[in-house]
């Protein structure tokens, strides 16, 4: 039972109408007040009553002691990348953000229990301390990820997992429509990742995660305002697509197997490096193994063959999904160490909202969980 002498926080309000992707206006329709009204209590200037949060607590189906506990967005203020940003829907966008930050709050949570891995970047401080990436430069910093993680110089067996055993942090959520891939973000000092679950081709995946991986190694950095700039913007863009490609596809062993430029040799290269076509072309060109009339005539040939959208192999690929939070969350679980009503309690989130996070089976918070002994108590 909520105190009525308690207010509710007023970024628990934002956060929670944001997670459903619902504008202020929308809020204030089903609330049965004014826009105005849902503005001043994000800001602060007044306070929703008991019944007006436990409506809220009903339309945007959250516990009601979600709005009276602090947020942990408020100690996380990074800046958040989006891949393909300007094509995602304001309301969208905002939902991403309160995911990507609920999921730096679920990491931290965990790290409390269970010994997470090291945080292991590359170090290309060196490089990036520069005033003009060049595109040597981001050649090299793409070399010296691939020899830091021992990845050698063939195809990346199963690039989430290497991020992840590298401490980066990677979750996800269903987003309506494929305009947004993935965003990242650097939250005390941990780089988050965050995907779109409703993505199904495992090479489309793996180039955003190569890409955000991207933007945490050149671009931590970055302000918020300076994202603001278009052209900025677009420039960094390019630079997390250019590491991408060249850490999925290194320069001498890619390069030694392109032998044909037929597009039913490019199928059988995609099965090899799990890259796409279009990415591979694409690579050719920068790499300079194809002019920029074959480049053009290459993507008139996807097009004809209505490859642009959907490939070969995107439904043969096998995805490569996150198991970090997932395992240790089954781990601390499963040994006694804290009860998942406690996490329930400790997390006031919906049981959904706690699935998709942590990326668990739907049933998980109602029954007992399998043990995963790969992990370490504090």
């Amino acid at each position: 039972m909520i105190r009525s002498n308690l207010y509710a926080y007023p970024q628990r309000i934002t956060e929670a109408r944001e997670a459903r992707k619902y504008n202020m206006t929308q809020l204030a329709d089903l609330l049965g007040v004014t826009k105005q009204a849902v503005s001043r209590y994000e800001l602060n200037l007044s306070h929703p009553s008991n019944s007006v949060i436990s409506k809220m607590a009903e339309v945007l189906d959250f516990p009601e002691r979600f709005f009276y506990k602090p947020s942990h967005a408020e100690s996380t203020d990074s800046t958040i990348f989006f891949r393909t940003f300007k094509s995602s829907e304001a309301t969208e966008r905002s939902m991403i953000q309160v995911k990507c930050r609920w999921t730096s709050e679920a990491y931290s949570y965990l790290n409390r229990y269970v010994k997470m891995p090291t945080l292991n970047l590359p170090p290309v401080e060196f490089l990036i301390n520069k005033t003009f990436l060049s595109d040597s430069d981001i050649e090299e910093i793409a070399r010296i990820t691939r020899q830091h993680w021992k990845l050698g110089s063939g195809p990346i067996d199963n690039l989430t997992y290497v991020m992840e055993k590298n401490g980066i942090v990677i979750s996800g959520s269903p987003i309506d429509g494929d305009k947004t891939d993935a965003c990242s973000m650097i939250s005390n000092g941990t780089p988050i990742v965050f995907c779109n679950k409703n993505l199904r081709s495992a090479c489309r995946i793996r180039f955003s995660l190569a890409h955000e991986l991207g933007h945490i190694l050149m671009h931590s950095h970055v302000t918020k305002d300076d994202i603001k700039n278009a052209e900025f913007l677009k420039g960094i863009e390019s630079q997390a697509n250019h590491f991408a490609s060249a850490l999925l596809l290194p320069d001498e062993t890619f390069s030694a197997d392109i032998r044909s430029l037929s597009l039913n040799y490019f199928v059988m290269l995609k099965e090899k490096w799990r890259t796409s076509i279009a990415s591979m072309i694409y690579r050719c060109k920068d790499l300079e193994l194809i002019d920029p009339n074959t480049y053009e005539t290459m993507y008139r040939q996807l097009s004809y063959k209505r490859w642009r959208k959907v490939e070969p192999l995107d439904d043969a690929i096998p995805i490569e999904p996150p198991k970090l939070l997932k395992s240790a969350i089954e781990f601390v679980t499963e040994i006694g160490n804290i009860s998942k009503q406690q996490i329930i309690h400790d997390f006031c989130w919906e049981i959904r909202d706690l699935v998709e996070i942590f990326g668990t089976a739907p049933s998980f918070f109602n029954e007992e969980s399998d043990f995963r002994p790969h992990l370490q108590l504090l």
